[in-house]
Parts: C-alpha cells; sequence; structure tokens
C-alpha cells in the first residue's frame, strides 16, 4: 500500500488505484521507478494541494506539519486519520490550570491579581478548537453600557493565544471587551435570555472556523488559549466553554 501526506491527511490506494480524502477522489495512482506517483484532480488544483503532497514509500513514519508521528505502519495511519474513525472531541470549560482540573469560574475580584483561565495541551498532543461559547449571568437586567447588570469594566476581557514567548494571537485585537455588545463584535451570534423572573444570561457563540480558521494548540509549543480578567466581576455566573478535538 501506498501512502500519500496532503496537509494534515492521509491519501492511500485501494483496489481501483483511486486516491481518496473522506471519500472524495482527487486523483489516481500511477507508479514508476518504484515510487507512487499521483496525478491531482485539476477540479482542486489551486487550492494548495500540488505543492503539498509527499509521496512515502516504504511506509515509514508519517508525520504531521508539527513533526509528529502519526504512526509506522499502514493500519495505524489509516486508523488514525481516517474519516471512519474520528478524532476525540473535546468540549471543556477553560480554568486556572488549563488541563480541566483548576477553577472555571470567572467571578470574583480580580482587579489586584489577575485571573487566567485557559486550556493548553499536553507535550506531545495538539488541539484544535472550533469554537467558544462564553456564559454570563446576573441578577438584574442587563444593559448596553456595562458588563453584566451595573459592572464596570476598568481593564476589560483580554482573549489570546498565548506560548513562553508571549502572545502569539490578540483576538480581540488591542480592544478588550468592556460592556455587553462588545460580545456582539467579536461573535455576532449573542443571545440575551429573560426567562421572565429571576437572572439574565448571555450566551454567546463564537465559530473560530467561520472567523477564518479552526485554532490550533500545540502542547509541545506550550501553546495555550486563555481569557484574562482584570476587573472585579460582580457576577452569578461567568464561565468560557471550549470545543473542538484532538489530533494528537
Amino acid at each position: 500500500m501506498k501512502l500519500f501526506k496532503v496537509r494534515d491527511a492521509i491519501y492511500y490506494e485501494n483496489g481501483n488505484d483511486k486516491a481518496y480524502v473522506h471519500n472524495s477522489q482527487i486523483g489516481i495512482f500511477d507508479s514508476g521507478d518504484g515510487n507512487a506517483l499521483i496525478t491531482i484532480n485539476p477540479q482542486i488544483m489551486g487550492l494548495g494541494y500540488e505543492n503539498k503532497y509527499q509521496v512515502i514509500t516504504p511506509v515509514v513514519n508519517v508525520y504531521d506539519g508539527n513533526g509528529f508521528a502519526y504512526g509506522s505502519n499502514v493500519i495505524d495511519i489509516v486508523k488514525g486519520l481516517s474519516f471512519s474513525t474520528p478524532y476525540p472531541m473535546l468540549a471543556r470549560y477553560l480554568d486556572t490550570v488549563g488541563d480541566g482540573s483548576g477553577n472555571k469560574s470567572g467571578v470574583g475580584d480580580f482587579s489586584s491579581v489577575s485571573r487566567i483561565l485557559k486550556i493548553q495541551p499536553a507535550a506531545g498532543e495538539v488541539f484544535r478548537l472550533t469554537r467558544m461559547l462564553p456564559s454570563i449571568r446576573d441578577d438584574a437586567k442587563f444593559n448596553s453600557g456595562s458588563y453584566g447588570n451595573g459592572t464596570t469594566l476598568t481593564n476589560g476581557i483580554i482573549i489570546r493565544v498565548q506560548d513562553d514567548d508571549g502572545t502569539v494571537l490578540d483576538l480581540t485585537d488591542g480592544d478588550p471587551i468592556i460592556v455587553n455588545p462588545d460580545w456582539a463584535q467579536l461573535c455576532f451570534d449573542v443571545v440575551l435570555s429573560d426567562y421572565g423572573t429571576g437572572n439574565e444570561t448571555l450566551n454567546s457563540r463564537w465559530t473560530y472556523a467561520k472567523s477564518g480558521t479552526e485554532l490550533q494548540l500545540v502542547g509541545n509549543k506550550n501553546e495555550r488559549l486563555e481569557v484574562v480578567l482584570a476587573d472585579n466581576f460582580d457576577l452569578v455566573r461567568h464561565k468560557f466553554m471550549v470545543q473542538g478535538y484532538k489530533i494528537q
């Protein structure tokens, strides 16, 4: 069996000498000089594939773009990357440790000592985050000039991708979240729920894939997604769920 690596996917030869990615044909196999060659389907030329593939023969360790081995044999590689075996799903609240074991609450006075809620893959792991679901709950009516019900933020909320050298990507672009409507500028999908009596809740959905691309965090680079809180958040509930999948 001959395997090809194109970006993060493996294309393999079946009985009809076709190359498939998630059941979509991209080209055909030929052979020459003991190596496997591929002809890229012209319909996907221009997407970058024509310059991204490499021939793998014989099968040895196949690596992703970050240098991590997918596996050293056909079964491991195809099992790990085929569409029929999906990547493990991630659904986790950001917390103070980053591995799910820390404090997940964004309620409290952090004006003197900032609270950083985060998610960070362990060494050897790679996460791809597809969206964040921020949730704010307070005990009275929300308004457009404050955070929650009447909370004034001085420093605001910063959302960023960080590694040991500093900020890799500032997702708030130097303009922290100060008031409730600021979430709509980032997420667009924002719903204020009032169930008649009791607390009100502001729920947002920030889909990274629709903002440009999924967020990838590489454990070996100590990359993490962080929400930085540096004000007094006098709220009933304040949490940040992230969802995605683990590719390594």
